[in-house]
């Protein structure tokens, strides 16, 4: 997400405690009771309309019992949000959302109602990628502009490191000596750590995991481009961090992969998140593009995001026979020509010049190399994942060319795991050399929570050189929509972004 002035930012309203010391109950329970039960009757309906696959519907069922639970509602609500949850209800959100409103604490300040939703979802040291797309939804809902929830997930960040600061203390009495200077940060910490009648959760043990400087983040915000360790404080930033709270920094391949001979995670920004963006990038070039950081310098910043080093000797090969093809070309005459062709849906291989094809065997061997080795990067990638290397918390996948090719066998191996659900928010694949038939993508919408987003540009006549040996029937996702019918799904037609990105940039500006 782009930076913003947090300054214009409200600061989170908390009400006053009734007596000094004692816990103040999160702000849900505070609601009167039928409105409670809107509360916890429009998390239902969303989630349904959110997730309705059948795969999803434990999911589903479990938040809506735990929130009845954290409500405080009477047991006998349950087949009701149950059904709810389901889609077996016929009301929908616009019934409750205006019946919550009236109501005299959210009047004034939804805001409050994401700030127990946030502090429920985090409660048990996770953060599912399910709850937070039902968060953003919700945000939506009541129009909240999403960079306050940024605000919220910071606030509830710091207060852990609160908690962390004095490890000789108890979580309670941390809190209480914070409370005059940290009020505005109290609701989100006692959410967290009282539960019941106040007991403090994983205040023992050896749970405690440094606070390192790492990095990573989410590019996918408002706009739609782009992407811890302890409880009360420290066992929650230990599930949300992963082991010793490295992170994805913290992890070095042991040993060589299959094939792979490079795999490792790079910051791009410094600091913590509770959520992350790992940026793979699709080739490597002398000059402006030698690093895998580098195309990635104008991405919408935010606390913490990676980069994916991976197989720089046979990307940085693929990159220099790019440019060796386009520098050659750049005044070549039949390059108008050539872009009729291309762009008229012709990829067979007489459509091209002869002096195109003569320098075919540049690219057409460093390009099938890594083709394979990309599909292997994707699939260790997946299983990283799967290990939560980088914590209990929700992921953002970007990438272009073989970079979104990454991405793709990742979701493609994720999908064939059993427990895939809640780890992937958003991915975005541009100019994907992937296959773009909607079949191929399907498994996915088990993995991916929020969006799937596929930047295509039609007239990309690099990608369609690449392919031209394959059948005319081939769809490249790169090239073109990918017909999946999911609210997940959604096609951005990059080819005026392109274009005016080839003007700037010269001939080597393709990928």
């Amino acid at each position: 997400m782009a930076t913003r002035d947090r300054s214009s930012q409200r600061l989170p309203v908390v009400a006053e405690p009734a007596v000094e010391g004692e816990p103040h109950l999160p702000t849900g329970r505070e609601l009167a009771e039928a409105n409670r039960f809107a509360y916890a009757a429009l998390c239902g309906v969303s989630l349904s309309q959110l997730f309705p696959e059948p795969e999803q519907s434990s999911f589903c069922t479990e938040f809506v019992t735990g929130l009845v639970k954290w409500l405080e509602l009477p047991e006998a609500v349950l087949p009701t949000m149950t059904a709810f949850a389901n889609g077996l209800g016929g009301e929908g959100a616009d019934v409750f959302a205006p019946i919550l409103l009236k109501d005299p604490i959210l009047k004034d300040d939804p805001l409050v109602i994401i700030q127990d939703l946030l502090s429920f979802s985090l409660k048990d040291g996770r953060y599912d990628a399910r709850a937070r797309v039902l968060i953003c939804h919700m945000t939506s809902l009541f129009r909240v502009p999403l960079g306050e929830l940024d605000l919220l997930e910071e606030t509830f960040l710091e207060s852990l490191k609160d908690t962390k600061e004095e490890e000789s203390e108890t979580a309670e009495a941390s809190r209480k000596k914070k409370e005059n200077r940290r009020k505005w940060k109290r609701y989100l910490l006692i959410g967290l750590a009282t539960v019941g009648g106040g007991t403090v959760i994983g205040v023992t043990g050896g749970l405690a995991a440094p606070l390192v400087a790492a990095s990573a983040a989410t590019i996918i915000g408002s706009a739609g481009a782009a992407a811890l360790g302890s409880v009360a404080g420290i066992a929650v930033m230990t599930s949300l961090f992963g082991a010793a709270g490295a992170g994805l920094t913290g992890y070095k391949m042991k040993k060589r992969v299959g094939a792979i001979e490079e795999f490792t995670f790079l910051p791009l920004t410094e600091g913590r998140q509770l959520h992350v963006t790992i940026a793979v990038t699709g080739w490597l070039a002398s000059g402006r593009y030698r690093t895998f950081s580098a195309p990635w310098a104008a991405l919408a910043r935010s606390r913490e995001q990676y980069c994916l080093a991976w197989e720089a000797k046979y990307l940085m090969e693929l990159g220099n026979a790019l440019e060796t093809i386009l520098s050659g070309l750049a005044n070549m005459v039949a390059q108008e020509a050539l872009k009729y062709t291309v762009l008229s849906g012709i990829v067979a291989a007489l459509t091209w010049p002869a002096s195109l094809l003569t320098v075919a065997n540049v690219i057409d061997n460093p390009w099938g190399v890594c083709l394979h080795r990309s599909a292997e990067v994707g699939k260790h990638l997946a299983h990283i994942l799967l290990s939560r290397q980088q914590g209990r918390r929700p992921v953002t996948l970007i990438g272009f060319s073989l970079g979104a090719r990454v991405i793709y066998f990742c979701l493609q191996e994720m999908a064939q795991e059993k427990d895939c659900q809640g780890i992937i928010e958003d991915v975005v694949l541009l100019g994907a050399p992937v296959e773009g038939e909607a079949k191929h993508w399907e498994p996915f919408r088990k993995v991916v929570s929020g969006r799937i987003i596929n930047g295509y540009c039609r007239g990309d006549w690099l990608l369609s050189f690449v392919y031209r040996t394959s059948s005319v029937q081939l769809r490249v996702a790169g090239l073109q929509p990918v017909l999946l019918q999911d609210r997940r799904v959604e096609n951005v037609d990059l080819s005026s972004v392109t274009r005016s990105a080839a003007r700037r940039a010269g001939p080597f500006s393709s990928g």
